[in-house]
């Protein structure tokens, strides 16, 4: 009774009592369970994007690319990133996840790229969102991307794994504190829209 009692509370839940509580606010970086929402084994998505100014015409070409994630970032890596974005910015926070292991690929045309960074973030009781990020150029001529360059791709998703989403070529990131994970501040290049996602089963 006499002793002061600290107390580290993770959940809204459970906590009753005729108490009064004073004192600073800590937000813990992810959860196990924060890190593994909607997280089956495999993931594969199917992307259908209309890219502007890729033919002699000028107009727009349609191109599908083939998502696998085989498996999604720990909470240290979070954290890395994170620490890297705040404290270093942009150029450094791409050369840490640029190091990080491959998570899955991305496959459009010809082409494969490694996933470095992947992570589902619960936006509602309903929705999702599929953060990905890949330090391979995109190999598209306009988009003028140096090696040490990203491009995040975000999906957003219905309870069906369905929606839409928007892929960023070579963006200045930031951190979304509320949603503990990396977001883009700006960008010189137009984002791309991903006009259809949709989420394929492994047979």
């Amino acid at each position: 009774m006499k002793e002061p009692i600290m107390g580290w509370i993770y959940s809204t839940k459970g906590l009753m009592g005729d108490l009064s509580f004073k004192g600073g606010t800590y937000k813990r970086i992810g959860t196990e369970e924060d890190v593994a929402k909607y997280e089956d084994p495999f993931h594969r998505f199917v992307a259908t994007a209309n890219v502007q100014g890729r033919v002699k015409s000028g107009g727009a070409e349609t191109i599908q690319m083939t998502i696998d994630i085989d498996s999604w970032v720990t909470i240290a890596e979070i954290e890395a990133a994170q620490a890297m974005i705040r404290d270093k910015g942009t150029a450094e926070a791409s050369m840490t996840i640029a190091e990080m292991p491959t998570l899955g690929t991305i496959k459009q045309g010809g082409k494969t790229m490694p996933i470095q960074y992947a992570r589902a973030l619960q936006m509602s009781n309903d929705t999702y969102r599929v953060l990905l990020v890949t330090s391979e150029p995109m190999g598209f001529s306009w988009a003028k991307q140096a090696d040490d360059t990203l491009t995040i791709f975000q999906l957003d998703l219905d309870s069906k794994r369905l929606g839409t989403g928007v892929m960023q070529i070579n963006p200045e990131l930031g951190w979304d504190d509320k949603r503990n994970g990396i977001t883009v501040k700006q960008t010189n290049i137009k984002p791309i829209e991903l006009t259809s996602v949709s989420y394929k089963k492994i047979e």
